[in-house]
């Protein structure tokens, strides 16, 4: 998003200038936090299982596909989801309910999940627990 002076300055950029480091990133103008254990890694293939995670009422997603967990809640999002909606790359999960985590996938679809995003990184977390 522009700043004042006009440039697009990512968000990254500007804690690096104070020397913090953040976990923060912008996307086309919207912000958001990546969370640990989401993030896809980098290189062309994959060794890793594909693990599953329930987003709600029978629902999984691959977790390696999730590139971020974000609250529906701003207008930018929304914004997003309509334009995503257009596009047919919007997956509801939510079966009726209301959204309350929208999932960022490197395919470029967006799944919309009925459970908070805190739950979905919960969940994640068992299950990554039950095989250590």
């Amino acid at each position: 998003m522009p700043n004042r002076n006009g440039s697009k300055a990512k968000a990254s950029q500007n804690n690096s200038e104070i020397g913090e480091k953040s976990d923060s990133a912008e996307i086309e103008g919207l912000p958001f936090v990546t969370m640990p254990g989401l993030t896809r890694s980098s290189g062309s293939t994959n060794s890793s299982p594909v693990e599953f995670v329930s987003v709600g009422f029978g629902s999984l997603v691959a977790i390696n596909r999730v590139l971020v967990v974000i609250a529906p809640d701003s207008a930018p999002v929304r914004r997003l989801l309509h334009d995503t909606r257009d596009k047919g790359l919007l997956i509801d999960a939510t079966f009726g309910r209301k959204t309350k985590a929208v999932l960022l996938l490197d395919t470029g679809h967006i799944l919309l999940a009925a459970l908070q995003p805190e739950t979905i990184i919960g969940r994640l977390e068992q299950q990554r627990q039950k095989k250590v």
